[in-house]
């Protein structure tokens, strides 16, 4: 499944307009999704904050210098959670069209990691059950039984984020980014001990 994060970033001298700005901003990157066919379980707010801007302090200014705030940043943000791979390009170029100027942690991920886990075991065992079988044929000896299994390591490689970016809508006629989602792979593990005896 994918995970990108879309936000908004406003600035303005008054924290009022610059959260009417973003709000306004916001809604319609919501729409756009939408319109894609996104329902409002594959998104949801990841971070909303306002910050002041303070003037930066002049040259040659006394102890007594006091920085005054010149305007305040908004930042509200939309954490994307979608099986809809083929949208990214789409999810990239109409969220940035309708107001989203800051496009981060894009990244691929199993949808169920606990069933592709469950079968990495399973596979995991039946390869160490067999091997141990060819080896004991091998060898001439019988197995009779399993003294201990040991899982070691069942996990799947957490998808590498891109880099944050900011992004603004040049050429009206430009294309969504190729963005092309990778394979994750399961890993697992097994470490069988038997009892043996002669044949």
């Amino acid at each position: 499944q994918l995970h990108i994060s879309l936000a908004v970033v406003s600035n303005n001298p008054e924290a009022a307009k610059a959260v009417s700005e973003n709000s306004r901003k916001m809604n319609r990157v919501i729409d756009a999704l939408k319109r894609l066919g996104l329902t409002e379980k594959e998104y949801e707010t990841g971070h909303f904050s306002i910050t002041p801007r303070y003037q930066p302090r002049p040259r040659n200014s006394g102890n007594d210098w006091k920085p005054q705030i010149i305007g305040y940043t908004v930042e509200n943000s939309l954490n994307i959670k979608t099986t809809q791979l083929s949208l990214i390009g789409d999810i990239i170029e109409d969220g940035v069209d309708a107001g989203a100027n800051s496009v981060s942690s894009i990244s691929f991920d199993l949808a169920d990691r606990r069933k592709h886990r469950a079968e990495a075991i399973r596979e995991a065992t039946m390869n160490a059950r067999a091997d141990a079988e060819a080896l004991a044929q091998a060898a001439g000896v019988k197995l009779v039984r399993v003294l201990s299994v040991n899982l070691d390591g069942a996990r799947a490689p957490s998808p590498m984020p891109m880099e944050k970016v900011f992004m603004a809508r040049g050429a009206a006629d430009s294309a969504p980014p190729p963005i092309q989602p990778g394979d994750v792979t399961v890993r697992a593990n097994v470490t069988l001990v038997y009892e043996i005896v002669d044949k």
